[in-house]
C-alpha cells in the first residue's frame, strides 16, 4: 500500500509492506502515478477444517508440507522475469504477484496457491530467456530495456574499480595517504613505515588502526629500541594478569577492576587482586620510563642526566627526550596493534597512555606548528590528477579550446561559443550539417575553470561516448554531443536562456592563436610546477558543480541522455578517487 502526500514544503511517500513500512522524503522518489489496486487477501479460500483430534503426526505433516512446497523464491524470480517481459500490469504478472502473497501466508493458512508443475507452465512462456540483471548463467540471457536493467549495467560499468579498491591496500585511504605523502608527516626518519619483508602484514580486509600523525617527534626513532623493550615487558606482564585472573582482554581488565580508593573495607575478590597487580605494573612501567630523570638515592652508582631534572621538572633538553620517548612508545605499541585484527584479544593499546600527559603536550605543540604552516589540501588527489592531465595535454599538444587571455590579467580568460542553426528536431545533433555563424566570446572567467573544461572535455572525447542515437542496451550507451556542449554552456554561465542553451556549442579547434596559446601554456606550467590548495579545491568544486548541473537538467527535462552523461562524469571522479588518475573507463559488461 502506498500513500502519497505533496505540500509546498515537503514531499514524502509511505510504503507499507506487511509488518514494515518505509518513508521516502526525496521529491524525486515520490511516484507521480496513481496507486495500483491492492491485492484482495479476503478472496483466499478458507483453510480446510480438521474433523478429528490433531495429533503430532498431523503437525509434522503440515510442517513438512510447508517446507517441501515453499515456492516463494521461484515465484519471485518468475514474477521478476515476467514483469520485465510484459510489464508490471500484465495479467499473468499480476496473477503471479497475488500468488506470492498467498504463498507467504501459507505457513499460517496451510494452503499453497500453486504447484511446481503449474508454475512450470508460466516458465514456458519465458522460453528459458531471462533478463541480464537476473544473472541466470544457466539460461539464455537478453539485455533488459527496463530501468532495473539500465541500473544493473550502470553498476557493472563501475564495479571493476570498486573491486580493485576492495582488493588493494589503498582502497578507502587514498585521500589520507596522499595528504600524508605530500605533507611528509610520516617521514621515514620518524615513522619507518616500510618494514622488512619478515614483518607481519595487516589484514587488508579489516579496518587498519591509523597512527596519529600529530604524535610524532624528530628524535623518536632514536628511542624506538628503548621503547620496544619497555613495551615488551609491559605487554608480557599485562597478558599474565589477564590470563591468571581469567579476563578476556585488556579492555575487560581495565573496565572490571574497581577503583581501589573506593573499595569497602574487608572486600576481597579477584577484581581487587587484579587491580592491585595492574596498579603495580603501571607504577613499575612509569618508574622505568622516568628512571634517568629521577634522583634515585638508593642507587649510588647511578647518575642522573642533570642534577636539577626529575620526573616533574626538567630542562629543555630533558623535555625533548621525554617527548621523544613518549612518541616512540606510542609508535611501537600502535604499529604492533595495526598489524593485528581489530577483534584480536592480544592487542594492547593502553601502554602509551601511561604517559598521556606527555602525548597531549606533544600533540598540542604539533598542532600549533601546523597552524603556522599552509593548511593541507583536502582535495589533493583531485588536484594532482588534474595537474597530471594538464601536463599530458601539453605534451601531446591536445589543448583545443579557442580562448582569449589578456596581457594584463593572466588569471582570467574568455572562451568562445559557436552558434548552431538546427534543421529539424532530428538533425539538431548532426554537427556536419550545422550552419556556422560568427563565434561569440563568453564573459571573463578564471583560467582554472577554462583548464577544467579543457581537461574534462578531453577525457570525454577519449571515452568515445558521443553518438547520434541513444541505445540503452549496449554496454556503453552513446549520448548526443550537443548534450555535452549544452551542459558546458550551462556550467560556464548562469544564463538559463533557452536559445543560448540549445543553439550554441563550445569551440574546440586544433589551430589557436599563437600568442593566446603561449599565455595559456604559461599559466598551465605555473599550476603544474607550484601546486596550491586553491587549485585543488577549485578542481573539486568544478567537478561537483558540473555533476550537480547535469543532475538538475536530467531531472527538470526528464532526460535519459543527461542521466547517462552524469554517470560518465561520476565514473571520471571514481577513477580519480580510486586510481588517483583520470584514467579511461573500464567496463565489465559482455556484449
Amino acid at each position: 500500500m502506498t500513500v502519497k502526500q505533496n505540500t509546498r514544503e515537503t514531499h514524502f511517500v509511505f510504503v507499507f509492506l506487511g509488518d514494515e513500512y518505509a518513508v521516502y522524503w526525496s521529491s524525486d522518489l515520490v511516484p507521480t502515478t496513481e496507486n495500483n489496486q491492492p491485492y484482495n487477501y479476503d478472496s483466499q479460500e478458507k483453510p480446510i477444517k480438521h474433523h478429528k483430534p490433531i495429533e503430532r503426526s498431523d503437525i509434522n505433516n503440515i510442517v513438512l508440507d510447508i517446507a517441501e512446497q515453499n515456492l516463494t523464491g521461484d515465484m519471485s524470480n518468475l514474477h521478476l522475469a515476467l514483469a520485465d517481459h510484459f510489464g508490471t500490469n500484465a495479467e499473468d504478472v499480476l496473477y503471479i504477484a497475488g500468488l506470492i502473497s498467498q504463498e507467504l501466508d501459507a505457513p499460517k493458512t496451510g494452503k499453497h496457491p500453486i504447484t511446481t508443475q503449474e508454475l512450470n507452465l508460466y516458465r514456458n512462456i519465458l522460453d528459458n530467456r531471462y533478463p541480464d540483471f537476473m544473472m541466470r548463467e544457466q539460461c539464455k540471457s537478453y539485455t533488459s530495456t527496463k530501468i532495473i536493467g539500465q541500473l544493473y549495467r550502470s553498476a557493472r560499468r563501475a564495479i571493476l574499480r570498486w573491486h580493485r579498491a576492495s582488493r588493494t591496500h589503498c582502497s578507502l585511504r587514498y585521500l589520507q595517504a596522499a595528504q600524508i605523502e605530500d605533507e611528509n608527516q610520516l617521514d621515514d626518519d620518524v615513522y619507518p613505515l616500510h618494514q622488512s619483508k619478515t614483518s607481519k602484514q595487516p589484514n587488508l580486509n579489516e579496518p587498519t588502526l591509523k597512527l596519529d600523525p600529530l604524535l610524532i617527534h624528530s628524535l623518536s626513532r632514536q628511542q624506538q629500541n628503548w621503547a620496544r623493550n619497555l613495551f615488551s615487558a609491559y605487554r608480557e606482564n599485562l597478558k599474565n594478569i589477564i590470563s591468571v585472573f581469567n579476563y578476556q582482554d585488556e579492555i575487560d581488565l581495565f573496565c572490571r577492576c574497581e577503583a581501589l580508593d573506593q573499595l569497602s573495607p574487608g572486600k576481597q575478590d579477584l577484581n581487587i587482586s587484579a587491580g592491585l597487580e595492574l596498579q603495580r605494573l603501571i607504577e613499575t612501567t612509569r618508574r622505568r620510563f622516568y628512571y634517568e630523570f629521577d634522583q634515585v638515592k638508593n642507587d649510588r652508582n647511578y647518575r642522573a642526566l642533570h642534577d636539577d631534572c626529575s620526573r616533574d621538572s626538567e630542562c629543555a633538553q630533558c623535555l625533548e627526550i621525554k617527548l621523544a620517548r613518549a612518541a616512540a612508545c606510542y609508535y611501537v605499541c600502535y604499529f604492533d596493534a595495526s598489524q593485528q585484527s581489530a577483534k584480536a584479544r592480544s592487542r594492547i593499546l593502553s601502554f602509551p597512555w601511561l604517559f598521556g600527559t606527555l602525548l597531549a603536550q606533544l600533540k598540542e605543540r604539533n598542532l600549533q606548528k601546523r597552524q603556522h604552516q599552509q593548511p593541507s589540501s583536502k582535495y589533493i588527489v583531485v588536484g594532482r590528477a588534474m595537474r597530471d592531465m594538464a601536463k599530458r595535454l601539453i605534451e601531446n599538444k591536445e589543448l583545443k579550446l579557442k580562448l582569449f587571455i589578456s596581457s594584463y590579467d593572466t588569471q582570467m580568460g574568455q572562451i568562445y561559443l559557436r552558434s548552431i542553426r538546427a534543421i529539424g528536431e532530428k538533425n539538431v545533433y548532426a554537427f556536419k550539417k550545422d550552419i556556422l555563424e560568427r563565434d561569440q566570446s563568453t564573459a571573463q572567467m578564471l583560467l582554472s575553470k577554462i583548464l577544467f573544461i579543457e581537461i574534462i572535455n578531453n577525457w570525454m572525447e577519449r571515452q568515445k561516448i558521443f553518438g547520434v542515437e541513444l541505445d540503452v542496451t549496449v554496454k556503453k550507451p552513446l549520448i548526443p554531443e550537443m548534450c555535452w556542449h549544452a551542459l558546458l554552456i550551462e556550467f560556464i554561465s548562469s544564463n538559463n536562456n533557452d536559445d543560448t542553451f540549445e543553439q550554441n556549442k563550445v569551440v574546440f579547434q586544433t589551430n589557436n592563436h599563437p600568442i593566446m596559446y603561449k599565455r595559456y601554456i604559461e599559466y598551465i606550467n605555473h599550476e603544474i610546477s607550484t601546486p596550491t590548495n586553491d587549485f585543488d579545491s577549485s578542481m573539486y568544486k568544478y567537478s561537483i558543480e558540473l555533476i550537480q548541473i547535469c543532475f538538475r537538467i536530467a531531472r527538470d527535462r526528464k532526460s535519459i541522455q543527461y542521466a547517462y552523461l552524469s554517470e560518465y562524469l561520476i565514473l571520471a571522479l571514481q577513477a580519480i578517487g580510486i586510481e588517483k588518475e583520470l584514467n579511461d573507463l573500464s567496463i565489465d559488461i559482455d556484449n
